[in-house]
């Protein structure tokens, strides 16, 4: 078994929408599914798992789509179906979010649905689409023009006066 007390397993959030025995039933499955997942999640047939830094940040994003499911579908269930995939990826393509977080998020459901095609036999399950990295080759701009207008303006007076030889301050 590892040793999965760096990992959210039950995040707060989940733990609460849920009751007792929806609690104990929750976490027995997110702990088989990530136990898996570190065990042979990569490469199954070879038993390589994904790398830990890997598998946390998707873990909260497991935990989102439950929660999804739970709010949107038919509350509380472990059961998850092809349908239920599809619905959030629709629900993402729809949101105005960045074309990154989409794609973390898919990433996310392609591993818990290949964990449950492994595991609990459910068929595979393919996106009817799949969202792409972000291809913009412009960095973000994270001042705005007038900030920008006033670090040039303070650069051109360092160089003036850096030419006239005088003194720095």
């Amino acid at each position: 078994m590892s040793d999965l007390d760096e990992f959210p397993v039950v995040t707060e959030k989940a733990e609460s929408y849920l009751n007792e025995r929806q609690l104990l039933d929750y976490r027995a499955e997110r702990e088989d599914c990530l136990e898996w997942l570190l065990t042979f999640g990569k490469k199954p047939n070879e038993v390589v798992g994904y790398a830990p830094g890997t598998v946390k940040p998707r873990c909260y994003r497991m935990d989102r789509f439950y929660r999804y499911v739970w709010d949107h579908e038919e509350g509380y269930t472990v059961n998850l179906s092809h349908d239920h995939a599809d619905s959030w990826m629709d629900h993402l393509a729809r949101r105005d979010v960045s074309a990154t977080h989409k794609r973390n998020c898919m990433k996310s459901l392609l591993m818990l649905y290949k964990w449950l095609h492994h595991e609990r036999g459910l068929a595979e399950w393919e996106p009817e689409f799949r969202f792409s990295a972000d291809t913009s080759t412009q960095p973000r701009e994270y001042l705005t023009r007038e900030e920008r207008r006033v670090i040039r303006a303070a650069l051109e007076l360092t160089n003036n006066l850096r030419h006239k030889n005088v003194p720095d301050f």
